[in-house]
């Protein structure tokens, strides 16, 4: 994609672009990661106020003897402007305001399926060809994108392009690769990543592989559009050094955490979760642990210590702990509790931990109606629920791909199967421990509600 802009910013002088990620975090982060790289290959340098030298110019208004843009904004702290007068729009789903009357020769979007088909066809594509400006270049009037496979059934709209290039070969190109056929990528990076990335995201991000779709989920009212935290990230422009500064806007240092925790032999997980005074629940962040050879603690400690370590920093030192009742349980070969032993590795740090789980699971059906109820956002007593748009991407995935049976019940045989367990039902089962435990007695049903909620009575299990 960057070289396609590069070789654009020398081939339509004047014309101007639109560079579309989910959030403008992406956008900045693909761009200021590798633009100088792979741009001065086409002899494009960044611009030196204090010298005069180079010819590209990031979120700044670029200088006057510059030939501008056709049909240039009246601001630039979202602009890439170069010395022939091409310009580069950045923009995201988590900026509005980024998004309306683009006029644009092109457009280009970085991991499209995680758009959804609606914005990309009402917004982003209606923008390209309104301007008047005419070159000898394919690369006017085109519109790009590039992704891996995708993650989410809102996603599953990039194959359209795969039928389409197959009836109409000379009006649009599909094409898919595999991270081992990149000859740019320096050598062991490959190798690297295999052994630090998760085998699903590998297998998605790197291999290229698809997931196939779920028909008839346990969570029917999921949605990435919907459900995504777009507005986790804040962004500020610094004057001075012209970057954007990025911060977490869906955290808080000084508020509790809160965790849910599904533990198995396996594969022992957690969400991390905060709510807001607007009882929106904030799913901030995922973790999970497996079984190696050389551990020498269990997997409840092992995940135990891994979420200490990514909160090391947070200030307010108080935990929350839900999960599985079965966790409350002491096992034959143990004094203590999985709850107990989570706790012992926080409460040795200093932390207070407060177990919030309770001594019953909901039944299956119990939880389907009552999480779908809050997923549809239709009462008001009940909390929204927002995930991290990364950190939570795995969970939103588990969700949408758990199956579920004809008696409400949820499937689970892809616990039991040997492929990547963050696709089974594990992370949506601490959803339904954390908005059951802490929420459920806002449920209303028979015309009972609050303390005098029938569902605990009715969904206990043992």
């Amino acid at each position: 994609m960057l070289r396609c802009i590069g070789e654009s910013a020398r081939v339509l002088p004047r014309a101007k672009s639109v560079f579309a990620a989910v959030s403008f975090a992406t956008c900045l982060e693909i761009l200021l990661e590798q633009s100088d790289k792979v741009w001065a290959e086409y002899g494009w340098r960044p611009y030196d106020p204090k010298t005069g030298r180079g010819n590209f110019v990031m979120f700044k208004k670029p200088p006057g003897h510059w030939p501008k843009p056709a049909y240039a904004p009246k601001k630039y702290d979202n602009l890439i402007t170069f010395i022939t007068g091409y310009a580069l729009q950045l923009q995201s789903y988590d900026r509005p305001n980024t998004n309306r009357g683009s006029n644009n020769s092109q457009a280009f979007i970085d991991e499209a399926a995680w758009f959804k088909e609606d914005w990309v066809n009402k917004i982003l594509v209606p923008s390209v060809g309104r301007v008047p400006l005419t070159f000898d270049s394919h690369l006017n009037n085109s519109f790009m994108y590039f992704s891996s496979n995708p993650w989410h059934q809102e996603g599953q709209w990039v194959y359209k392009f795969e039928e389409l290039a197959k009836q109409f070969p000379n009006k649009y190109y599909f094409q898919e690769t595999t991270a081992f056929e990149n000859p740019f990528l320096p050598a062991g990076y490959l190798e690297n990543a295999q052994r630090t990335t998760p085998e699903l995201e590998f297998a998605v991000e790197y291999l290229n592989q698809r997931l196939t779709e779920v028909p008839n989920t346990f969570y029917p009212s999921l949605s990435t559009d919907k459900h995504f935290n777009l507005a986790a990230q804040n962004y500020e422009l610094d004057d001075e050094t012209g970057l954007w500064v990025i911060t977490e806007n869906d955290y808080r240092t000084d508020q509790v955490l809160a965790v849910s925790m599904d533990a198995n032999a396996g594969f022992t997980s957690c969400t991390v979760w905060q709510e807001t005074l607007a009882l929106q629940e904030n799913c901030i962040d995922a973790i999970f642990v497996k079984p190696d050879v050389k551990d020498k603690i269990n997997l409840v400690q092992k995940l135990a210590f891994k979420v200490l370590d990514q909160y090391k920093n947070h200030r307010r030192k108080e935990l929350h702990l839900y999960g599985d009742r079965n966790a409350k349980s002491k096992s034959a070969q143990s004094t203590t509790t999985q709850f107990s032993v989570f706790a012992e590795v926080f409460q040795k740090e200093g932390w207070k931990v407060v177990l919030k789980a309770t001594s019953f699971n909901w039944l299956h059906k119990d939880k389907h109606f009552f999480i779908d109820d809050i997923l549809k956002e239709t009462k008001t007593h009940l909390p929204k629920v927002r995930f991290h748009p990364k950190k939570g991407r795995v969970v939103v995935t588990s969700m949408q791909r758990t199956p579920m049976d004809p008696d409400f019940t949820k499937n689970k045989d892809a616990e039991n199967r040997s492929g990547p367990q963050e696709l089974a039902p594990h992370f949506g089962d601490t959803v339904d421990y954390y908005l059951t435990q802490k929420h459920g007695s806002r449920y209303k049903r028979n015309g009972f509600a609050g303390t005098g909620s029938r569902i605990p009575l009715i969904g206990m299990v043992g």
